[in-house]
């Protein structure tokens, strides 16, 4: 073991001194080369100058490429401008029309209120927290129904009756009741907020104050009053003296003679179930549903109503029929069904949903019904 020591030792000083001799060599070497090239400097040059061509050459091929992109972007800016250009300059033949105004026509705007029951509280807890109810809520939502109607036919009258040189006649407020549940159900009498002569008291403030807000602008009003099932002084319903023995009525009789006075209002209380109103070109019928034989389960409920009018008609023509109380809204050619103002209820639950709302119409003296639109109050 010693003795491969020593011997590894000496390796190791041989090759230490062999790479000191060729350090000194290498050494050597570069000295003379630079003693050459400093004897030649023709030679020096042409080394540089072949360093110098292989930079040239790769930047030549950099600004080649540099070009080729640059050549690109100037064709595809010189398309888009021939473009704009053409866009510009060519003309195409157009059609001038002359547009002549029509001679005035007439249209009545018809707004629709029924269905209110002001006094009938909805606990959202009994209607899967999809509507609350109750006397302080029917006042904002009948706040909302008449504002927005308002603002509904100014627009009617900016931006399309002066544009066709229409001019606006009577707005028709129709009543179409159902305002007060009354105690016509058991549960009613146990449920409702305000006994019946007190909802009477508030429902007769409400109608007042927004017939007062259409009065003070420039509106001139129609009145239609209707009544029918709900507000009765008897258990059972009567048929040749209904009206003497209903509330409704005798509120809107009320109504009347309060405004006897006023020029811009026309009450037209029936004593009767149908109302009929003449609108000179025109013939409106309100009525209450409940005279239409409608199944349930029928899915659309349009030919059976059809039916009705058919057979409503040959006593007495209407062109259009304008009824409530099913709580669903329809619009067909010669009808119109009002929606309600309290939205769904326990009992209405088991039939449909939709957003409480009322109905506003135009009646063209052309071209009859025209405009329809929910005003919705939610």
């Amino acid at each position: 073991m010693g003795k491969n020591k020593e011997k590894l030792k000496s390796n190791i000083l041989v090759l230490k001194e062999e790479n000191k001799n060729l350090k000194k060599e290498i050494k050597a070497l570069k000295e003379k080369i630079e003693e050459l090239l400093n004897k030649n400097s023709d030679l020096k040059d042409i080394i540089k100058l072949e360093s110098n061509h292989d930079k040239v050459k790769s930047e030549k091929l950099s600004l080649a490429k540099k070009n080729k992109l640059l050549r690109q972007q100037i064709e595809y800016l010189e398309r888009q401008i021939n473009l704009i250009l053409w866009i510009k300059w060519k003309t195409f033949k157009t059609k001038t029309f002359n547009i002549k105004t029509k001679t005035s026509s007439w249209a009545n705007a018809v707004l629709v209120a029924s269905d209110w029951h002001i006094e009938e509280k909805v606990d959202p807890s009994v209607v899967n927290w999809i509507n609350e109810y109750s006397v302080d809520i029917a006042e904002k939502r009948s706040e909302k129904f008449f504002k927005n109607s308002l603002k509904l036919l100014e627009e009617f009258k900016n931006l399309w009756l002066e544009k066709r040189n229409w001019k606006k006649r009577e707005l028709v407020l129709a009543l179409l009741w159902d305002f007060i549940s009354w105690y016509i159900h058991d549960e009613l009498e146990e449920n409702n907020e305000l006994s019946p002569t007190e909802s009477i008291i508030k429902l007769k403030w409400m109608i007042k104050s927004w017939i007062n807000l259409f009065l003070e602008n420039w509106y001139p009003l129609i009145v239609p009053c209707n009544f029918w099932n709900h507000w009765r002084t008897t258990t059972k319903k009567r048929i040749s003296t209904w009206y003497k023995n209903n509330y409704e009525w005798m509120m809107y009789q009320i109504l009347k003679d309060e405004y006897k006075n006023e020029e811009n209002i026309k009450f037209l209380i029936s004593n009767w179930y149908f109302n009929y109103l003449n609108l000179e070109w025109k013939i409106l019928r309100f009525h209450h549903w409940d005279q239409i034989n409608y199944w349930w389960w029928v899915w659309w409920p349009t030919i059976p109503i059809n039916k009705a009018i058919d057979r409503f008609n040959k006593s007495k023509y209407a062109d259009y029929d304008i009824f409530w109380h099913f709580h669903q809204t329809l619009n067909h050619k010669n009808f119109v069904v009002n929606w309600s103002l309290i939205g769904p209820t326990p009992y209405w639950m088991k039939f449909w949903y939709e957003e409480p709302s009322q109905t506003l119409f135009l009646i063209d003296k052309k071209h009859g019904k025209t405009i329809h639109t929910p005003i919705y109050v939610k």
